[in-house]
């Protein structure tokens, strides 16, 4: 079941909304997002981003982000996840564990039966069957070359032990990734810890999800747009808006209905191991959502999601997508007259990068 407040009617405002969407990371669970875009565009008969200004997206959400700065339809990126989800979560086949630690696992299992020891060694799963499906949908195709909405798309520089943030060249001053390939952008937000392995663009560096710090881009897309208010200027290319012209629908990818509590001798490694990344990046989201709220208040920020089931649906639960399809596409159908009103009126002014 999807959660979402609908939004008030705001006051007349002289100047046109600048509208943004942000998409969680959340593993297969995008598959979420991607339906209840599929669903809408549907609707509309017209792409979604002729209503979006800024896209922001993690991880999973930076893979639809991406498709849709290229002009791809929603639906391209639904099937995807359809047709290349079991591939592209496959475990390793090159994968043991050391013998050394064989019989400790075997006593560890006793207790937690669902420890899995290959992933001591080397990530749950290859990263070439989802460079594989990337490929298929953006080639060799660069940032610079994203012309249907801007992008904002965090993830990890492992080797300056920085955060980083990979945007199209909608600033004046924006040099560094506009070279740079979606496959390896997408690659780069997507290394989800003890999941895939890090990615690299170019010699020397290695990037992680951006889940580990910006699960919920919500927050880094608004101070984008302040940013963006405030440099982009050219006559004809680029139009005026006031802060409280910002709207932005933000979309999850499924609230758990329960807290991992552990047992007071349970709270060490084997424990927290399984959970730590899943934990993580729930509580950033959701601590990112009511920020995001507070900031724009209820009338320009609209929240969707959904309550998974107990046990919750993990990053890599392949079996649970016909259901999480299913609850993308009947959000939104359930919130589409609400979404028109507010999110796709009039349509947005071309983006133009420099």
């Amino acid at each position: 079941m999807s959660t979402v407040k609908p939004l008030k009617k705001s006051r007349p405002n002289p100047h046109p909304p600048f509208r943004i969407l942000s998409l969680d990371g959340g593993g297969i669970r995008g598959a979420f997002a991607a339906a209840f875009l599929a669903r809408i565009e549907q609707e509309l008969s017209v792409s979604i981003t002729d209503y979006f200004d800024l896209v922001a997206g993690t991880s999973t959400g930076a893979i639809i982000a991406l498709a849709l700065g290229f002009g791809e339809s929603a639906e391209r990126i639904r099937s995807l996840y359809e047709k290349c989800g079991p591939q592209i979560f496959a475990r390793r086949t090159d994968t043991r564990t050391p013998a050394l630690l064989l019989p400790f696992l075997a006593l560890a299992k006793l207790k937690f039966p669902a420890l899995d020891g290959r992933m001591l060694k080397r990530s749950k799963y290859a990263s070439e069957p989802l460079r594989e499906a990337l490929t298929d949908v953006f080639g060799n195709k660069t940032l610079e070359s994203a012309t249907a909405c801007r992008l904002v798309i965090p993830a990890v520089d492992l080797v300056r032990g920085k955060t980083v943030t990979f945007k199209t060249p909608h600033q004046p001053d924006f040099v560094r990734d506009r070279k740079y390939t979606a496959v390896e952008v997408a690659l780069a937000t997507t290394a989800a810890p003890t999941f895939f392995p890090n990615a690299a663009i170019g010699k020397g560096t290695a990037f992680s999800d951006g889940g580990l710090w910006a699960n919920n881009p919500a927050i880094i897309a608004y101070a984008e747009a302040l940013k963006i208010r405030e440099v982009c200027l050219r006559p004809g290319l680029d139009r005026h808006f006031a802060p409280e012209d910002i709207w932005m629908l933000s979309i999850g990818t499924g609230e758990p209905q329960y807290y991992a509590r552990p047992r007071p001798a349970d709270d060490g490694l084997f424990w927290w191991g399984p959970r730590l990344f899943d934990v993580a990046s729930g509580a950033q989201s959701h601590g990112t959502h009511f920020q995001a709220r507070y900031l724009m208040g209820e009338e320009r920020y609209l929240r969707v999601d959904f309550k998974m089931p107990t046990p919750p649906w993990q990053l890599d639960d392949i079996k649970a997508l016909p259901e999480i399809f299913h609850c993308g596409q009947e959000s939104a159908i359930e919130h589409f007259q609400s979404l028109r009103s507010t999110f796709f009126g009039e349509k947005k002014m071309d983006y133009h990068p420099f």
